[in-house]
């Protein structure tokens, strides 16, 4: 900012209407609307101002509505206990777009908000005009909903007014009562006496275990204090229920780009962040801990990691979603008669209704908090320093420019072909390329990122990208002659698309882009190869 300013009165004497400060130059706001109470400040932004500040013209001829999701989450400012300020930002996120999240509010407090009418005062209130008169857009009036509430179980105790996960009757799907075992709170036992909760049930309170009060959201008839809020598989599964065992540091240098994360060794187990926990779920840690572990404990590995393999993929949760449902279960269950009942807390349990959402709601990322927790991180390395925290991120936003554009997921940049290159011993006719981004999914020549699963159910290392004409694309590889199943419990490997692959044949096939299914990381062990899926195309 200082740099800008010398530039700027620099230029001023060969410009004279170029501003002479960066604050006029990118619109800084100087006059800061914010709530002061005591020990604690509130800014409250909205969801119209944000939506007004995008080009929603192309996303509203597509879907006639607007529909986003909200997070809220605690943010501390200081790692190290230096300072006991902690922002709680209410973040809103546009469904069906790549667009970043925007914040909708921020709380800015040494304690967690305590009075919950004031901290959601303002949203609640424009929730309710939002749904009840729609959004103006040019003239024209569109239907508002929000589709999920997608936070962490502190803050959906916080936000629904219902008791934490360590209270009797915590579960936010149905009414179990849990039991008091070994200094915790149990939730092993679910007689068929059990039911489901309802917004209705929720509404009328009728179970006096789960309630602390009266959410401020109850006064939006739209909005199902059950059905609008989401199990965040982020905290419930990745930093949950995952079992912490396995051994990583021989899988880094074949990890594709995919993943923002590469393994790293299990001694350093307590640093890893979610992305990591799920990387290891769902990938590399079938590789990882097969033969590593007691038998009992990787069975139940084996259970989670296939349940919510299938959950995360859009062409197996179709086929599985009953297996996926049956793991789980099994999971549960077996977990207690392993480690007793008191493992099988608040976390474990609620692996039971996961399958429940994804019926409703589609793959687990449908209603992930990993873009939230992501902009979270952007929001804390926008501070320069602690003084006036919120204050700072209220003119940082303010600078944001406005007519935004709105990146529609799956319609716009779907494939990208560069490194142009020629092939000498390349058959088919048509500019040759290395590396193709489909729908965001990066494919590069070579076996880190070029390992791809057709729709027969074969696996090829990518040799050439070829361009026949615009409109046809074709890939160029060599195909695994030999497969095999890296597991067969709870269900064989090859169902879900992972195998033990051998004998690569050297002649090359051609695979029009429409038959690759997804692409593959390749994991080489002696002298086999295991695969497994990482993105659909």
């Amino acid at each position: 900012m200082s740099k800008l300013d010398q530039l700027l009165g620099k230029l001023s004497y060969a410009f004279p209407s170029v501003p002479k400060s960066y604050k006029t130059l990118l619109g800084t706001a100087t006059n800061i609307d914010i709530l002061n109470g005591i020990n604690f400040k509130l800014w409250y932004k909205g969801i119209k101002v944000n939506l007004d500040q995008m080009d929603l013209n192309l996303y509203l001829q597509r879907f006639g509505r607007v529909k986003i999701d909200i997070n809220m989450d605690g943010l501390p400012l200081s790692k190290t206990g230096g300072s006991k300020l902690k922002f709680w930002p209410t973040l809103g996120k546009l469904k069906e777009t790549e667009n970043e999240p925007f914040i909708i509010a921020l709380y800015c407090g040494e304690t967690d908000p305590r009075d919950i009418d004031l901290f959601m005062g303002d949203l609640t209130l424009e929730l309710h005009s939002l749904y009840q008169n729609g959004y103006d857009h040019q003239g024209e009036n569109h239907a508002f909903e929000v589709e999920n509430f997608i936070l962490d179980a502190p803050a959906r105790s916080l936000v629904k007014c219902c008791v934490q996960h360590g209270g009797y009757g915590a579960c936010e799907k149905c009414d179990v009562r849990g039991v008091y075992v070994a200094d915790r709170m149990s939730y092993a036992v679910v007689g068929p006496e059990v039911r489901l909760r309802t917004d209705a049930s929720f509404a009328n309170q009728e179970d006096r275990f789960h309630h602390n009060g009266v959410s401020p959201l109850t006064m939006i008839n739209e909005i199902g204090l059950v059905s609008n809020f989401r199990l965040d598989t982020m905290h419930l599964v990745y930093k949950g229920a995952f079992l912490r065992l396995g051994k990583l540091l021989g899988f880094i240098v074949s990890c594709p780009e995919d993943f923002n994360r590469k393994p790293r060794k299990i001694e350093e187990f307590y640093k890893y962040k979610a992305t990591e926990l799920r990387r290891l779920l769902l990938y590399d840690g079938v590789v990882a801990f097969k033969d590593e572990m007691e038998d009992n404990i990787h069975r139940l590995f084996c259970l989670l990691h296939c349940a919510i393999y299938i959950l995360a993929s859009r062409h197996l949760l179709a086929n599985f979603h009953a297996h996926a449902e049956v793991f789980l279960r099994s999971f549960v269950q077996y977990s207690a008669e392993v480690f007793s009942n008191h493992f099988v807390v608040y976390n474990i349990h609620s692996l039971l209704h996961l399958t429940d959402e994804c019926r409703v709601h589609g793959v687990l990322e449908n209603f992930s908090a990993f873009c939230f927790e992501n902009h979270l991180k952007s929001i804390k390395e926008t501070l320069k320093s602690g003084y006036l925290p919120l204050e700072q991120i209220v003119k940082r936003d303010s600078e944001r420019s406005i007519n935004i554009p709105v990146h529609i997921k799956g319609i716009e940049n779907s494939v990208q072909l560069s490194h142009q290159h020629i092939d000498p011993c390349e058959q088919e006719n048509g500019d040759q390329f290395k590396k193709i981004i489909v729908n965001n999914v990066v494919f590069k020549i070579g076996r880190k990122n070029g390992c791809f699963i057709t729709n027969d159910k074969r696996v090829a290392v990518l040799k050439n990208i070829v361009q026949r004409d615009q409109n046809t694309v074709c890939f160029i590889g060599h195909c695994f002659t030999s497969y095999e199943n890296l597991y067969d419990y709870p269900i064989n490997s090859s169902d879900l698309g992972i195998f033990i692959a051998s004998e690569l044949n050297l002649a090359r096939e051609t695979f029009p882009l429409q038959d690759i299914v997804g692409k593959s990381w390749l994991l080489e062990i002696g002298n086999k190869s295991q695969l497994c899926r990482v993105t659909e195309k």
